[in-house]
């Protein structure tokens, strides 16, 4: 069974970590770190490794399950 939630805080701890390994394969720090500024997250340079910093990402929604990136949680029952 694959669960895939993607409502907002119901995002599982090992979906994140797929979201996040696959969107590392895929981008730069500093594309993610320019992608997640934009969207209003809070970035402190330096603070978190690439991995973890993706997760996060993944965790609020702006990496989705093929991990691209995107503007964040789709409206309930948008698919993205």
């Amino acid at each position: 069974m694959t669960y895939i939630d993607d409502r907002y805080g119901l995002m599982r701890v090992h979906v994140a970590d797929d979201r996040a390994r696959l969107a590392c394969d895929q981008y730069k720090r500093d594309d993610l770190r320019a992608w997640a500024k934009t969207h209003g997250m809070k970035v402190v340079r330096g603070s978190l490794r690439k991995r973890d910093f993706a997760w996060y990402m993944a965790q609020h929604g702006l990496i989705d399950d093929a991990g691209s990136l995107r503007a964040g949680f789709p409206q309930s029952g948008a698919d993205q």
